[in-house]
Formats: C-alpha cells, structure tokens, sequence
C-alpha cells in the first residue's frame, strides 16, 4: 500500500480537527521517515513550537518526538534555539499534549535533567500519551 506523504498544512489540518481519528492520522503519518525527515516540515514544526494554537505546538514536538536520525540528535545538541524551543513548549506551552511531546522530545534525544524526566513521569497517567511515557522510562513493561 503506497501511502501519500503529508503536507505540513495537511499534518496541521489533521491535528487541528482534535479528534481521535485525526490524530491517529497524524500519529500513522509521523511514523513515516520521509515525513519526519522532509526538512520543510521540520522547519514548520521549528515554527509551529511558538504557535498559540494548541494543536499545533502538539503537532510540532510530535515532529521532533518522533525523529529517529543520529544527524538530528545531533543537530539538536549543537542548535541551542530549538532545544530552547522545546523546553519552553515542555514548561509553557498551550496545552498538556504539546508540553508532554515536548518533554518526549527531549528526553528521547538525550536531554534528562530532573524536569524533563518529572514531565515524562507526569505523563504516565495520562490514558492518551501515557504508555509513550511508560515505555520511555522503561516502567510498567
């Protein structure tokens, strides 16, 4: 099956609607590399950070959770401004998904200073990002 790779203003569209089936969309699209990868949605999602949408900074640290490339590890410990970004999505951003994305990017990418790791902790009880929480610090297995 030959799925059609999003546009970032389809990704937002998706993850605008807010409903379960909209973000399954969006979550089945992020787990395409060459989604995650295209770097005209990881330029959108560097923007969407600061967005006063909620679902869009969801969606734009969604982004960055879901990067799996040693280049963008290391790209994000060399680029002071989006580690920046996430960490201010992770402490103030519009709603509790964003924040708890933002977290996970972190997190996943190496950065487990005490106030990521209790956001991820934080997250555990959620039942929507709950077992992503689990699974990152490895409990519940």
């Amino acid at each position: 099956m030959n799925i059609e790779k999003p546009s970032w203003d389809k990704l937002a569209k998706e993850a605008s609607r807010d409903t379960d089936e909209g973000w399954d969309q969006v979550n089945n699209w992020l787990e395409m590399k060459a989604v995650v990868d295209d770097p005209r949605i990881i330029l959108e999602a560097y923007e969407g950070l600061e967005s006063d949408n909620e679902h869009i900074q969801d969606l734009a640290a969604s982004v960055f959770q879901y990067q799996e490339t040693e280049v963008f590890k290391n790209c994000l410990s060399e680029n002071p401004e989006l580690t920046s970004r996430l960490r201010k999505t992770m402490d103030e951003g519009r709603g509790p998904y964003a924040q708890f994305r933002a977290a996970f990017a972190l997190y996943k990418h190496g950065f487990r200073d005490d106030e990521i790791t209790d956001k991820v902790r934080e997250a555990i009880i959620d039942p929507d990002v709950g077992e992503i929480a689990q699974e990152m610090l490895g409990v519940g297995e």
